[in-house]
């Protein structure tokens, strides 16, 4: 059994009943080929734009990551001024309390 019969006849009904007008009229056979070559043309259109978004999103990804691994490299070479700001404070308090000042929150 020619499984191009099987499919047009049993699988999809509606494919071989259009297979038929195809046959009966040119005009629909040509504009038939027309559409399928557009439909194949969009599939081909839409395979690239995927594989462009695709290809943006792991550049955004290791942007991502990089801006990440920035910050985490800033918060490292902030993290001993900071020290050293906690510290100076510290010893502002402490000499006020020696010199009998209030100390402002």
């Amino acid at each position: 059994m020619n499984l191009s019969f099987v499919w047009e006849t049993q699988i999809h009904p509606k494919a071989h009943e259009a297979a038929l007008e195809a046959r009966a009229s040119p005009e629909l056979s040509d504009r038939l080929q027309q559409l399928e070559r557009d439909v194949a043309r969009h599939r081909d259109e839409a395979a690239k734009a995927q594989a462009e978004v695709d290809r943006l999103l792991e550049i955004l990804k290791e942007m991502e990551n990089e801006k990440n691994d920035k910050d985490k490299k800033i918060a490292e070479l902030e993290s001993p001024f900071r020290q050293v700001g906690i510290i100076c404070r510290e010893r502002e308090k402490i000499a006020c309390l020696a010199h009998g000042e209030k100390i402002s929150p």
